[in-house]
């Protein structure tokens, strides 16, 4: 009877220690993903160099909200062209970025092609 008692209750514990452990995981996986989906639609950049080289002039943002009509601008690389040198590819990604923006700001009436 006492082996039993103690065998019971060691086994509870045991049970209770790995609900609590897996109840654990699972809490922090649905933080986890919860933060993932909060986070996502917030793309926020800071510009940390001393001549804002990668901040768009007040000039260009008030030209491209201003836009009425529809434009398209075609961006043209060879990204995959292995015989083409890093610094250029490199170059290429921050145009595209640049362009990015441009299209964020323009709401709508600028349409960049690939």
């Amino acid at each position: 009877m006492i082996y039993s008692t103690h065998f019971l209750m060691q086994h509870k514990k045991r049970f209770e220690t790995y609900l609590y452990s897996t109840i654990g995981v699972l809490v922090m996986v649905i933080i986890v993903i919860a933060l993932n989906i909060i986070v996502r639609p917030v793309t926020t950049r800071v510009d940390l160099t001393a001549d804002k080289a990668y901040t768009l002039s007040e000039g260009t943002k008030r030209v491209l909200g201003k836009l009425d009509t529809p434009v398209q601008i075609r961006f043209y690389f060879s990204q995959k062209d292995s015989a083409t040198p890093v610094e250029y590819k490199t170059y290429a990604a921050r145009v595209e970025d640049m362009l990015n923006e441009y299209q964020l700001l323009a709401k709508g009436n600028l349409e960049l092609k690939r």
